[in-house]
């Protein structure tokens, strides 16, 4: 077993200087050496970008990646909650409010909104800070090729599908989200 220090070692000699600043920054949160098979290489698919894939076969029930706290917690749901509590409680409060509006009117799916909406926030303010903890992270997220956020002329293409209707909702859903949550009289300021 050869664990991350192999994966961040692929990583660094690689030409892009965002998956080197991702392994730098890995490579400060990792206190082992263990997680990591040595039959699991970083790969780049054209078009698609960088994942792991296998070197070698691996059977049901081989653990090829154990992904420590220190790396995934900075991203997590949990801390985009607890640091919005900490940071913009009134914001939590006006999303919590909004999440009671949409029980009270039945809209399903919403148990986790608060959730969703603190995180979405969270890593928009990571990818926007390069000082922020898990920036080297977020920063190498491919950006959302989803239906919501295509041009009018491309969503067009899934007129004729029911694809083009839950898209539509959806964007009345999100135009809803956002406005009242960040209504016309001016954004919530936040502490610096």
């Amino acid at each position: 077993r050869q664990g991350w220090a192999r994966l961040l070692s692929s990583i660094r000699t690689g030409r892009n200087s965002e998956l080197s600043s991702l392994a730098d920054w890995a490579a400060k949160r990792i206190s082992t050496n263990d997680g990591l098979t040595s039959r699991v290489v970083l790969t780049h698919t054209p078009h698609m970008g960088y994942g792991l894939a296998a070197e070698s076969p691996i059977k049901m029930g081989d653990v090829i990646l154990q992904v420590p706290r220190a790396i995934w917690e900075p991203v997590s749901a949990q801390n985009a909650v607890d640091l919005a509590q900490k940071r913009v409680p009134q914001f939590v409060g006006q999303v919590e409010t909004l999440k009671q509006q949409f029980i009270k009117q039945g809209n399903r799916n919403t148990h986790r909104f608060s959730e969703v909406v603190l995180l979405a926030l969270h890593i928009l303010f990571e990818r926007g800070d390069p000082n922020a903890v898990a920036h080297p992270y977020v920063n190498t997220l491919a950006p959302p090729d989803i239906p919501l956020f295509w041009p009018k002329e491309d969503l067009e293409a899934l007129a004729s599908t029911s694809a083009y209707k839950a898209v539509r909702d959806h964007a009345a859903f999100t135009r809803s989200v956002f406005g009242a949550l960040l209504p016309p009289s001016g954004p919530i300021t936040l502490p610096s």
